[in-house]
């Protein structure tokens, strides 16, 4: 609501003020989350956020901080993650949008995020892909935490590599083909 210069001062000049607003709005997302849940819920319950095609039973959110990119670990240990883990507390499914290398100075925090059940990782722009054999150290430390992995347009090719590399449970691969075979 302030803009990122704004916000960023505020969190030096003002870190109180950060959490008064940050204690007030979080009741009403979680509000109209779920005003918005029992308008769209299925039959038996369920709910989508569909930008990511993720559906379960009960209400489920993609949750993010790409603002995280540009704050200090501390800084997300303070103002995020406890924010975080409260959306997860009251949700019945979660997944973190997890953007950029400038965001994986969180990793700590991000994965001791006990209500926390999913990681979406988006490399960035000019990286290599989500399925490359390079953010493997990441995947596995992810999986480690106990989180499932979620992971956006990879080829067959990676995806197979990815299932071997980590089995086929907690992992959620989009996987982008041009034909059935």
């Amino acid at each position: 609501l302030w803009g990122n210069r704004e916000l960023l001062m505020a969190l030096v000049d003002y870190p109180e003020k950060v959490h008064e607003f940050q204690r007030a709005i979080l009741p009403l997302y979680l509000e109209h989350h779920r005003r918005l849940y029992e308008i769209i819920k299925d039959e038996v319950g369920g709910s989508c956020f569909s930008a990511f095609q993720i559906y379960g039973k009960g209400r489920i959110a993609k949750l993010q901080c790409d603002f995280s990119a540009m704050i200090s670990a501390s800084m997300f240990e303070e103002f995020v993650s406890p924010y975080l883990a409260e959306q997860c507390r009251l949700l019945d499914h979660s997944v973190y949008h997890w953007d950029g290398p400038c965001a994986l100075q969180h990793e700590g925090p991000l994965l001791a995020i006990k209500e926390l059940e999913a990681i979406q990782w988006t490399p960035g722009a000019g990286k290599p892909p989500t399925g490359d054999k390079m953010w493997y150290p990441l995947y596995h430390r992810v999986r480690k935490a106990g989180k499932s992995l979620m992971l956006l347009n990879v080829s067959s090719a990676e995806a197979q590599a990815l299932v071997e590399e980590f089995g086929p449970e907690g992992l959620d691969l989009v996987v982008s083909v041009k034909s059935e075979e």
